[in-house]
This record gives C-alpha cells, sequence and structure tokens, in this order.
C-alpha cells in the first residue's frame, strides 16, 4: 500500500508579463497540463528572449507533470541552449533543476545529483549564498539524500538551507515552509514523531500565512502530516485532514484534478489500514478513474493506484483479480518508468506477497530476486526499501519452512536497520518481532521473549500504547505466553491488545476479531469452553460482515469453533464445521493450497476420534501430499501430519506402519526444529505409549525420560 503525493508546482518561476503565459501558469498549477501545453508552445516557438525561456520552462515542467519525459527531455534541452545562447546562466540553472527532476523519475539519481551539484556550485560561484535559490538547490539535495536513504547527508544539506531561509529578512516565504516540510519528513522516517509534527505545524502555519487557510499550497503539507497521524494510529484525526484537503482541492480545482485523484487515493489506503475494505475499494476505483481521465492509462499513477487496489484484493484473498491488477501495473511500469525504478521492485515485492499466499513459491522466489538485484543496482543497502524487501524474503522463506534461512536474512535486516535507523525506530522493533515470531514457530521460546519485550518497549516509547503495532506486539507475546502455559499472563495481554484495537478501529474490524479470536483459542487451553464460544462465534459474525463466507478467515473460524466442540465431544457440530471450512477452502484456494490440506487433516482428527479409520486415513494421506508438493517434507505441517498418521496406525495396532511414521517424523522434527520443541515432547511420550503397546517397557521408559528433560527446558524462565 502506498500514498502517493500531490502533484502540483513541482518548480516555480516569475510569472511572466503577457496574458498568454499568465495564463499558462495558471493552468500549469493547476495541474491542467495539456491546456497549458497549448498556451506555452506558440510562445516556446515563435517568440525570444525571456517569454521563449519561460514557455521553454513552463513545458518542460508540464511535460514532467505528465510524465511524459521524452518530450520534457526535449523542450528542457532547447531551453538550455536556450539559456546559453542569451547568456542568461540564472534561468539555465532553472533548467537544471528541471533536467535533476528528470533525472529522478528516471531513477538516475545520481545525474540528479550532478546537476543540481552543479547549480549549487554556479550560486556559490556568483556569491549567491544567501540567495534563495541557493537555498532551495540545498533543499533538492537534502530531498535527494534523502530519498536513496543517505539521512545524513540530508540532516546537512538540509541544515545548510535552514540557515539561508533563516538569515532573510523576512524567513517566512515558501520555500522555508517547504524546508521545514522536507525536514519534518525526515523526523518521521527516524521515528521522531514529535519533531515532525512540530515542524508540520511550522510549515502549515507559514503557508497558510502567505496563501490563506483554503489554499491548494497547503495539499502536500497536511498530507504528510495525515500520514504521520496514520503512522501513529491516529485514525480518525488522519481521515479528518484527508477530507479536509479533498474540500479545498474540490473547491479550487473540481474534482478532476489530479490532487483529488491522489488525495483520495491516499483516503482509501487510510480505510484499507482499518480495515474500512468497502470503503477503500470505492475510493481506490474513484482515483482511478480520476487519473485515468487527465492522464490515460498509461501513466505510472495509474500503475500506482492499479497496485494499491492489487494490495486490497490480496489482503481480502481475492487473488485473480489482485494478480490481473498487479499485472497490469507491471504493463504499464515497464513503458513508463522501466524496470529500474524503485516503484517497479515495490511491484515486484507485492506479486511475490501474492504468489507465495497462492502457492506459486517459484513465481514468488522470481520477482523477490529479481526485485532484489533492482534494489542492489539503484539504491545502496542502506535504503529503508532495501531491507524491507529483505525482511520480505525472509517471511517468505519461514512460511516456505526454510527456517534458517528466513533468520539469517532478518538477523541481517535487523543489522541494517540498526546501523541506519538506530535501536529506538519503530522499523527496527518490527524486525525484532518478526524474528521472534519465527523462534516462537520453531519452539526457541527463551530467545523469542526478550525480541518481543524489546520491541514491545520501543514502541511504547515511540509510537505509545495506543497503537496497532504495539498491541500486535502484545498479541504475540501472549501467545507465547500460552504455548509456555503462563495462562494468566497471556490473558492480561490478549485484554490489553483488545481493548487498543477497540479503541482505535472499532469492534467490527479484521485486527479486533483476530484478538478475539487468539483469547478464545487460549480460553481453549484452558478448557474454559463456555468463555471461548461466545467469542469464536462473534468472530465469526465480524469475518462474515467484513469479509463475507467465501474468505479464508472466516473459513479459519469455522475450524476453531470445530476444534472447540470436538474437545467437548461434540463430534456432529465439530464434523459439521470442518466439512463446511474444507469447502470454503476448495473454493477460494483450490484442492492444492495448504489450508485446504489443514481442513482436511482436522477433519480427519475427529474421524480417528471416533475410531472412522478408513476415512480418517483416506484424509490425512490426501493431507499429506498436498503439503508434501507444497512445501517439501522439511515442513512443521508435513511433520505434524505423518505424527497424527502414525498415532492412527497405533490405535489401530498398525505398530509397524506405526513405528516407521514416528521414526520419520523424528528425525524430520530433530532437523527442521530441533529437540527443545513441544511437538517433539509429545512426539516423544507417543512413541513412549507405542512401545508400552508392544510390551517394550524398557524402551518405553527411555522416550518417556527424555520427554520429561526436554519438557523442563521448555519451561525453564
Amino acid at each position: 500500500m502506498k500514498p502517493i503525493f500531490p502533484v502540483i508546482a513541482i518548480i516555480s518561476f516569475a510569472q511572466a508579463q503577457s496574458p498568454e503565459l499568465l495564463r499558462a501558469d495558471t493552468l500549469r498549477y493547476a495541474g491542467r497540463y495539456v491546456e497549458a501545453i497549448a498556451l506555452y508552445e506558440p510562445v516556446a516557438t515563435k517568440s525570444t528572449g525571456q517569454a521563449q525561456l519561460k514557455a521553454q520552462l513552463g513545458l518542460g515542467e508540464c511535460y514532467l507533470g505528465l510524465y511524459r519525459l521524452t518530450e520534457a527531455e526535449k523542450w528542457i534541452s532547447q531551453g538550455e541552449a536556450n539559456a546559453i545562447k542569451q547568456n542568461d546562466s540564472t534561468t539555465l540553472m532553472e533548467f537544471f533543476l528541471l533536467r535533476s527532476l528528470l533525472a529522478f523519475d528516471r531513477a538516475q539519481y545520481m545525474q540528479a545529483k550532478d546537476y543540481l551539484q552543479r547549480a549549487k556550485e554556479f550560486y556559490e560561484r556568483k556569491g549567491m549564498r544567501n540567495s534563495l535559490s541557493y537555498a532551495k538547490t540545498l533543499r533538492k539535495l537534502g530531498l535527494l539524500s534523502y530519498y536513496l536513504g543517505q539521512y545524513k547527508d540530508a540532516e546537512r544539506f538540509y541544515g545548510e538551507s535552514r540557515r539561508v531561509c533563516e538569515s532573510q529578512p523576512n524567513k517566512n516565504t515558501m520555500e522555508y515552509a517547504d524546508l521545514l516540510n522536507d525536514i519534518a519528513e525526515l523526523s518521521q522516517q527516524r521515528g521522531q514523531y514529535s519533531e515532525a509534527e512540530a515542524l508540520y505545524d511550522q510549515a502549515i502555519r507559514i503557508t497558510e500565512q502567505l496563501w490563506g487557510k483554503e489554499s491548494p499550497a497547503l495539499a502536500e503539507m497536511l498530507n504528510n502530516k495525515a500520514l504521520l497521524y496514520e503512522v501513529r494510529g491516529r485514525y480518525k484525526d488522519a481521515e479528518k485532514i484527508y477530507l479536509e484537503i479533498l474540500k479545498i482541492v474540490e473547491k479550487f480545482y473540481g474534482k478532476d484534478h489530479p490532487d483529488y485523484g491522489l488525495i483520495t487515493n491516499n483516503l482509501a489506503n487510510l480505510y484499507e489500514d482499518m480495515g474500512r475494505y468497502k470503503e477503500a475499494e470505492m475510493l481506490y476505483q474513484s482515483a482511478k478513474s480520476t487519473i485515468e481521465k487527465i492522464y490515460g492509462k498509461n501513466h505510472h499513477l495509474f500503475a500506482e493506484i492499479l497496485n494499491n487496489i492489487g494490495e486490497l484484493y490480496e489482503t481480502q484473498c481475492r487473488y485473480k483479480e489482485a494478480e490481473a491488477a498487479y499485472l497490469e501495473a507491471k504493463n504499464i511500469y515497464e513503458h513508463t518508468i522501466g524496470k529500474n525504478h524503485p516503484d517497479y521492485t515495490d511491484l515486484l515485492d507485492n506479486i511475490a506477497s501474492l504468489y507465495v499466499e497462492m502457492g506459486n513459491f517459484q513465481g514468488a522466489e522470481a520477482n523477490y530476486n529479481e526485485a532484489l538485484a533492482i534494489q542492489k543496482t539503484i539504491l545502496n543497502v542502506g535504503h529503508p526499501g532495501y531491507a524491507d524487501l529483505l525482511n520480505n524474503y525472509a517471511e517468505f522463506y519461514e512460511k516456505k519452512g526454510k527456517y534458517k534461512e528466513a533468520e539469517s536474512l532478518m538477523i541481517e535486516v535487523r543489522s541494517l536497520r540498526e546501523r541506519f535507523l538506530g535501536q529506538s525506530h519503530p522499523s527496527y522493533a518490527a524486525i525484532l518481532n518478526n524474528l521472534g515470531e519465527l523462534y516462537e514457530h520453531v519452539g526457541r521460546y527463551k530467545e523469542a521473549e526478550p525480541l518481543y519485550l524489546q520491541a514491545r518497549s520501543i514502541l511504547e516509547r515511540t509510537v505509545g500504547k495506543d497503537h496497532p503495532d504495539y498491541a500486535g506486539v502484545l498479541d504475540n507475546l501472549a501467545s507465547l505466553y500460552a504455548e509456555l502455559g503462563r495462562y494468566k499472563e497471556a490473558e492480561k495481554l490478549y485484554q490489553e491488545s483488545r481493548s487498543i484495537y477497540e479503541k482505535l478501529l472499532g469492534r467490527n474490524t479484521p485486527a479486533y476479531a483476530d484478538v478475539l479470536n487468539n483469547l478464545a483459542l487460549l480460553y481453549c487451553l484452558e478448557q474454559r469452553y463456555g468463555e471461548a464460544e461466545p467469542l469464536l462465534l462473534e468472530v465469526r459474525s465480524i469475518r462474515e460482515s467484513i469479509l463475507g463466507k467465501t474468505h479464508p478467515a472466516y473459513a479459519e473460524v469455522l475450524i476453531n469453533l470445530g476444534d472447540l466442540y470436538e474437545a467437548q465431544d461434540r463430534y456432529k457440530e465439530a464434523e459439521n464445521l470442518y466439512i463446511e471450512a474444507k469447502g470454503l477452502y476448495e473454493k477460494s484456494l483450490g484442492k492444492t493450497h495448504p489450508k485446504y490440506a489443514g481442513a482436511t487433516a482436522n477433519l480427519a482428527v475427529i474421524y480417528a476420534d471416533q475410531k472412522r479409520y478408513k476415512e480418517a486415513e483416506a484424509l490425512f494421506v490426501e493431507a499429506r501430499e498436498i503439503y508434501k508438493r507444497f512445501y517439501g517434507k522439511n515442513h512443521l505441517s508435513y511433520i505434524e501430519t505423518i505424527h497424527n498418521m502414525a498415532n492412527l496406525y497405533r490405535e489401530q495396532k498398525r505398530y509397524s506402519e506405526a513405528e516407521s511414521y514416528y521414526k520419520e517424523a523424528q528425525s524430520l522434527y530433530e532437523s527442521v526444529v530441533g529437540k527443545v520443541h513441544p511437538e517433539y515432547v509429545e512426539l516423544l511420550e507417543d512413541i513412549a505409549d507405542l512401545h508400552e503397546a508392544q510390551g517394550r517397557v524398557t524402551e518405553a521408559k527411555k522416550y518417556r525420560e527424555e520427554a520429561s528433560a526436554l519438557e523442563k527446558q521448555l519451561s525453564k524462565p
């Protein structure tokens, strides 16, 4: 999900005196580039002197705004030649600034820096170090450094620019406001949220003094402040600002303006974060329609909105629609910005994530590898986007059951974020949380707990307790404590997380339903079935309302309800729920997906409990084969299935087959997660039961003693 920033007023220059150029400037500022071009072109081709230069500048900016980069380059080149011919070095520097934007749009960052550096050196040679033109050039250098993840350089350039702006007789200029806005973005990226908010407010006050409280010049600053509130979990405040910006843009330009479409997109992002999916989809479609009307489909902004729509569809498990949106966006990017661009790598990352969910691991890995190769070419490893991509690749490995590879990448991400963002940044907390989840998954509980605790502490200091990320870490820590049998601590954390989600998002949201589901599972572990059932029924109602009955998350709660009923020997009710969930997974994901296999395995377990052994065996075999094709044998889902099959054979006194499967499961557990894991301990107990049934008492005792020793290691603080 990606916010898009307002596009008006890329470069400003002194307005011309002729009515044609004044009108063209007005149209350009309004984002009505095609109409502005019609007025600029006659002046650019037929006039001479300053009028011609200004028209050529205007044309360069308009074509940049339209993302017609070849035509933009044509007019920038003509303007540069004309400025040199007229010996107008000052205007030549304006063309250099446009040239840097052109290079930036093409992801030619070193070229962009070169043009800005040349402009900077020109102003220094001319003794113009105290001019606003020099301040603007420094600010642009800072902005480029920020975009490249070179935060110390950005801070240095911004500091120099600020010195110039604050030395002016009247420092409350638009250039100073723009600078404060850019410094605020840097502070926000560093996790310095209070400082960022103060800077945004100062920039907004200056802009209001210059242009009034309903000026379009406020659009980008208000947009950034809304994004800050969204990052901090202040969703209602963010929504209020987005709606305010839309009113301003509509009043001045109408709804058929690029900024109206882009702010609509950002409001849709917010609603998606809040779980308001229907409203989000409606707004995304509205934004897409607006951008298409202005720029046509073959434009990078249209592709960005398609990318966001794809993410929404992926969240809703509408995988085919998501893939279609992503691939359409990919085709547009390839024909506009090209492959060597961060937006293209972001899209590849999303496609990879989708393919993981669809079970296309080969396609996922190919997209991750391509994205990483491009990132290494165009951005340095210190860029946040590079670490984000590595993190997603790590999560792919975890889902695939390649836990060592996942751990290696996560540790690399932790190192990068510590080095470039510091240990007090929310992104550093996020990787600690992810690493904790990995360790919990493989039974390394002692290592998981301190990571969760550290992540919680960082988030409490940075974003505060009233934030979804903080609630998410509480949820994970509660899950760990539940695994360790620390039920009271787990319940307290789940209740705190539940309260945060309810306060921030309301009850009828996916996040609230998720924590309610987890709390119910805890009650099941404690055999508090009477308290668990109403919670699961509420989860089912929420997910049906938001996601519909065909969504995998709805099927998941049916499985959990089935588990609850099975534990109470309510077999018929449990069986019906498992069959319904299995059918839903088949319809939404297909019969080759691991979620379908999971429902199949659950149904097998309940048949085994009822001694319906033939039906159970057939289902276990089906699940086993799905897992083997999907993950291979070195995955917990496959191992758990053959473990259950061994139990099934033991119950039928098919001891030779049971022992064979137990041995395979034991070997795989040791290889994949090691011996200090609760499922390995459970396996040892089951093997002991097998040996006792066979009269092999000495061997049974040996296995029980080993299981007891491992159990003590697991429960040891």
